[in-house]
């Protein structure tokens, strides 16, 4: 899948949180769910992210949880990954301004 995260000079905060959920560092982390970037390209002014191919029907299988074990592994991945997204906003926040 490919999908465009900038333009001209303006990259979306997609592509921000992407780039910084797929560095080496938190790609070695278990608790790192994220898709994994396969590529970026640069085509003129914009930007482009591949990404793996999930399917057609990734969603399709969304169906109720039917066990509280579900629920539970459901919800740590979310943890995880806010988590994760917690610390990259406390690095831009904590980042000295130019």
């Amino acid at each position: 899948m490919v999908r465009v995260v900038g333009h001209k000079n303006q990259e979306s905060r997609e592509y921000k949180i992407m780039r910084y959920l797929n560095s080496p560092e938190l790609r070695s982390v278990m608790s790192n769910h994220t898709i994994p970037i396969l590529q970026e390209l640069n085509f003129r002014e914009w930007t482009f992210l591949v990404l793996p191919y999930l399917g057609e029907h990734v969603f399709d299988e969304c169906k109720p949880f039917h066990t509280l074990r579900e629920v539970a592994d459901f919800l740590q991945q979310t943890l995880e990954v806010g988590l994760l997204l917690a610390n990259y906003l406390h690095v831009l926040i904590a980042k000295p301004r130019d």
